[in-house]
């Protein structure tokens, strides 16, 4: 679910990795965001050096206008976090030192702008959050409105356009909460969305491929970049405002080409862009996803079927690799039938001089208190279980690599990683931080290589938060803020 904007962290810590901090650099401040759904707010707790929790009481919170529900996201170029609540999604500027301070409250509804709250939608229901690698627009998985909207955000990471998304793609199923748009990520200039699809009538979701509006073609339209249909309309994001997903592509001009995977458009006409350019159907409730993309692999978790899968991405286009004589496209991996996860992540272990080691898929279980983590494997020649090139790191186990030590008080729910290199000795060490809703705390565990050379995440915590009587966090991120020496 949150793999933009902790791979576009990845890539500036890998950057560092190879050498000593720059002169006059110290090593980067890192903030740990905690969302307490019961206690309407956001908690902030320093991380260490080696990133134990320092101190265990947050030092810094901030109120929310309504109970956490679905979605916590840092936008590292705008150094902003997003909360994703039940009638609206709130904005919080991050100060250099890690502080909170709200700039805007935006409830999706027709009179609520700025700092107001005249109207609130209590259907909205966002659940899924990501925010385009340029930092400039917010899309967010409304499950109340079955839809897709985009933000535009201003030069400060504000949401601009006052409470009303700029653009949306509706989505098939408004007759049941849930059953509708479901998570959210975003490679290059795509957007990808996860529909559960689960109704009376229907069992099958899908996952659905979007082109985001670029230059030249959105200043031709009047749209912000990054948005997600061109059609106007009088009334922004209602249902079937904007082009639905049947939609094809209509060209005015002879010739268009578009580059996928870059910021910019090489396209001299006003052509219009497809609103959906790919879909992958006949999943069984399809709900979070993650993009790897360094290898050009989408995972998801089918909840239907109790596993988690990957799909091939073609890395020019973004677009999902169809084989010869199939109709789209095949299932690279999976793992046997587990209990559903209520967040995953992705996390790749680099050495201090930035090579790969491993990667690893972390997954957290509600019920079994457990944080299981699945070794990822690199296809090789004679493996009939992984349908990818010889070579590339996507194949996943059957089973979990490593489970941590069950603590059925734990409850954990959203999950969060992060790598640093110590600058004295240069050991990298790997960290997954899980939010413990009923234990009322956050837990920090170390990823590591056991004594079989195996990835694993340690099955004990090693640091943990003080208990916060009443908060149930669901949800946890990380910021990372550069420092000066003295």
């Amino acid at each position: 679910m949150r793999l933009a904007a902790r791979g576009f962290l990845l890539v500036i810590l890998a950057a560092r990795a190879a050498g000593a901090q720059p002169a006059g650099q110290c090593e980067p401040l890192r903030i740990l965001y905690a969302a307490q759904s019961s206690a309407a707010r956001i908690d902030a707790y320093r991380l260490g050096r080696r990133g134990s929790i320092e101190p265990t009481t947050p030092w810094a919170s901030v109120q929310l206008a309504r109970n956490h529900r679905h979605g916590l996201l840092v936008n590292p170029v705008k150094n902003v976090l997003y909360v994703g609540e039940r009638d609206r999604v709130e904005a919080f500027r991050l100060g250099q030192a890690g502080g909170i301070r709200r700039i805007a409250c935006e409830a999706v509804g027709p009179s609520e702008t700025g700092h107001s709250a005249t109207e609130i939608d209590s259907t909205m229901h966002p659940r899924g959050l990501a925010v385009s690698t340029d930092g400039r627009t917010l899309y967010v998985t409304q499950r109340g409105r079955d839809r897709l909207a985009a933000y535009a955000l201003g030069e400060d990471g504000m949401l601009e356009r006052g409470a009303l998304p700029d653009t949306c793609v509706p989505g098939r199923i408004r007759t049941k909460v849930d059953a509708g748009y479901q998570d959210v990520a975003v490679h290059g200039t795509l957007v990808y969305v996860s529909e559960d699809g689960f109704t009376d009538s229907r069992r099958t979701g899908r996952i659905d491929i979007f082109q985001t509006l670029q230059e030249p073609e959105a200043s031709a339209l009047g749209f912000p970049v990054g948005s997600l249909c061109p059609e106007p309309s009088p009334e922004p994001c209602m249902p079937l405002a904007c082009a639905t997903a049947s939609t094809t592509t209509t060209s005015t001009s002879s010739s268009t080409t578009t580059s996928i995977l870059s910021s910019t458009s090489t396209s001299t006409s006003t052509s219009t862009t497809t609103t959906i350019r790919a879909a992958l159907t006949r999943l069984r409730r399809p709900r979070n996803i993650l993009i790897d993309p360094v290898e050009s692999i989408l995972y998801v978790e089918e909840r239907g079927f109790l596993r988690v899968k990957n799909y091939q991405l073609d890395p020019t286009d973004g677009l999902f690799v169809v084989p010869p004589g199939e109709s789209q496209a095949v299932t690279a991996s999976k793992t046997r039938r587990i209990v559903n996860h209520d967040d995953i992540v992705l996390h790749r272990i680099v050495t201090a001089n930035g090579e790969t080691q491993g990667l690893l898929l972390i997954g957290s279980q509600f019920f079994r208190g457990e944080i299981e983590a699945f070794g990822v494997k690199v296809r090789e020649l004679g493996d009939v279980d992984c349908d990818l090139p010889i070579g590339v790191l996507g194949c996943l186990p059957g089973r979990p690599t490593s489970v941590t030590s069950p603590d059925l008080f734990m409850s954990p729910v959203g999950l969060t990683t992060d790598r640093r290199i110590d600058p004295t000795s240069g050991q990298v060490r790997d960290t997954i931080y899980v939010s413990g809703g009923d234990l009322d705390r956050v837990r920090a565990y170390r990823i590591r290589t056991n004594r079989r050379g195996k990835l694993i995440v340690n099955p004990v915590q090693f640091s943990e938060t003080k208990r916060q009587r009443q908060a149930f966090p669901n949800a946890v991120a990380i910021a990372v803020f550069p420092r000066m020496c003295e």
